[in-house]
């Protein structure tokens, strides 16, 4: 989620599918500008999956998340 200043070209971005919708952090001198503040959510759940494909654990995220969900619909209609 992280990029190294320089990493991306302004010259060259794409708003579509630039690197800063996937790692909206630029770190620059040791410390982090976030660029796209509005994508961080969504960055972060982009990398959360990734991560649990590479690691092969996609099938327990996917229960979790859905007992969440469903625990959440729940909570929401005082069942």
């Amino acid at each position: 989620m992280i990029l190294e200043l320089g990493n991306v070209s302004i010259n060259n971005y794409n708003i579509d599918n630039g690197e800063l919708l996937a790692k909206p952090i630029v770190q620059i001198y040791g410390k982090f500008i976030v660029a796209i503040p509005g994508i961080l959510l969504t960055a972060t759940r982009n990398e959360l999956i990734r991560l649990a494909i590479e690691h092969g654990v996609k099938n327990e995220l996917v229960k979790s998340y859905s007992t969440a969900v469903w625990d959440n619909i729940e909570d929401s209609l005082f069942i």
